[in-house]
């Protein structure tokens, strides 16, 4: 599944629904560009691009800093390198055969297949993290004692939450538990912890809480796309041309790099523990 993520290119995001620079409507043009943020534009011969410079255009070679592959993939360090190299503000020209076949700005990665693909492969991976789980013998009581027996005050209001000193609440959390599958009532970051701390998972993922380890990254990822937000912001100022950052986008390949990791180290290791058959994983 997350295949199409990984090797996800640039074809993927970018506009093939060119605007030629045209002299007849150079006004036009020189207004798309303003609006827009940009200078260059590509020439009718697909060969070659206009620059815009102080109110008018002249003609200029395609430079290869201005250039990419539309197999390029869209997550990789040398693609987002590119954009920082043009210019935030700038497109790329997608270059195929010496044509230009399309264009790329980094706001196509505000891209509805991105979004989806990313949720699609965050709810695998939590299935994939709670089946793993269970299949090493744990469950949401063996979750629940461990959270008790821990000094911090989060693992304790987590059993304090699900284990409350009235009855009649405790019964009904239990029932609303009984009613799940295993470990489906709590957060992916906590389960995650709890897979660490029983050498599950790997200890080298490190904390949630720190910046720079890997379920710190996927924590981030998961929040990223729950809020549905955008990899890349534009700000718009009345008067002004419009302003970009990839700091999000960036920060977005680092933590989606580290998700790649997880990912493919759990898919790996699901349906391997002795005692799972494979009746046990058809039927599951």
């Amino acid at each position: 599944m997350i295949e199409k993520l990984k090797y996800a290119n640039i074809s993927s995001i970018y506009t093939k629904e060119l605007i030629f620079y045209d002299k007849a409507i150079e006004g036009d043009c020189i207004s798309f560009c303003e609006r827009n943020g940009i200078t260059y534009l590509p020439d009718s011969n697909r060969k070659s691009c206009w620059k815009l410079e102080s109110n008018t255009f002249r003609n200029v070679e395609l430079s290869e800093v201005f250039t990419i592959a539309p197999t390029d993939l869209i997550f990789s360090q040398s693609t987002l390198q590119k954009f920082s190299d043009a210019g935030i503000d700038e497109v790329l020209f997608v270059v195929e055969d010496e044509r230009v076949v399309a264009v790329v700005h980094v706001v196509d990665y505000n891209n509805p297949f991105i979004q989806f693909e990313c949720f699609k492969t965050i709810s695998q991976f939590e299935r994939s993290i709670r089946k793993l789980l269970k299949e090493e013998g744990e469950s949401n009581h063996s979750f629940l004692d461990w959270c008790r027996i821990q000094g911090e005050e989060h693992w304790q209001r987590i059993f304090s939450q699900f284990v409350p000193d009235k009855e009649k609440k405790r019964r009904r959390i239990e029932k609303n538990m009984a009613d799940l599958s295993e470990f489906q009532m709590f957060n992916l970051s906590d389960l995650l912890s709890f897979g660490i701390a029983k050498e599950i998972l790997p200890k080298q993922w490190g904390s949630v809480l720190n910046d720079g380890d890997k379920l710190h990254s996927i924590s981030q990822l998961r929040n990223f796309i729950a809020h549905n937000k955008d990899f890349t912001n534009v700000e718009i100022r009345e008067g002004s041309s419009p302003l970009f950052s990839i700091r999000g986008l960036q920060k977005f390949a680092k933590h989606f790099g580290d998700f790649v990791q997880c990912f493919e180290y759990v898919e790996d290791h699901v349906g391997l523990h002795p005692n799972n058959s494979l009746i046990t994983r058809i039927v599951d």
